[in-house]
């Protein structure tokens, strides 16, 4: 099956089409490489998840840990329910933005900082686990915890 103009939904059905693994919008089997229009394109695997359930975090805390994996203290929003933030080799998702106090569901609650609410973590494991270890130290309440995938958001 040749694979031409397509966009993110057409390329992971046509990977699936093909036999080819995908969660999210990863390939998992490990470094698995396919050809697209003439080049190699290497996908990447998602090799770590972590979740928190709804987490107390220090805002000048959440800031250090965003630093220090290379991501803006200014998160995306998914359209939905999650701000995003992207780093070196991980992403992370929260439902509400410690920094600002925004809830990511417009008009569900009132503003609170200091608040991250539901998080989700993903990318290479190293980065997922000092994540992770981060916030399971700083925290000043998490309800419930995921290792190894995202149950919460």
């Amino acid at each position: 099956m040749a694979i031409s103009n397509f966009s993110k939904q057409d390329l992971k059905k046509q990977l699936i089409d093909l036999g080819i693994k995908v969660v999210g919008n990863y390939i998992s089997k490990k470094d698995i490489k396919t050809v697209l229009a003439g080049d190699v394109i290497p996908f990447p695997s998602k090799k770590a998840e972590w979740g928190f359930d709804l987490t107390d975090i220090n805002s000048k805390i959440w800031k250090k840990i965003l630093k220090l994996i290379g991501a803006s203290e200014t998160p995306k929003h998914d359209g939905e329910h999650s701000w995003i933030w992207k780093g070196k080799d991980v992403t992370i998702y929260t439902q509400n933005d410690p920094i600002s106090g925004k809830y990511a569901v417009k008009n569900a609650r009132k503003d609170e900082v200091n608040y991250a609410s539901y998080i989700g973590i993903e990318g290479e494991k190293q980065q997922v686990e000092k994540v992770a270890d981060l916030i399971r130290k700083y925290a000043t309440y998490i309800k419930d915890e995921s290792k190894g995938k995202r149950d919460f958001i």
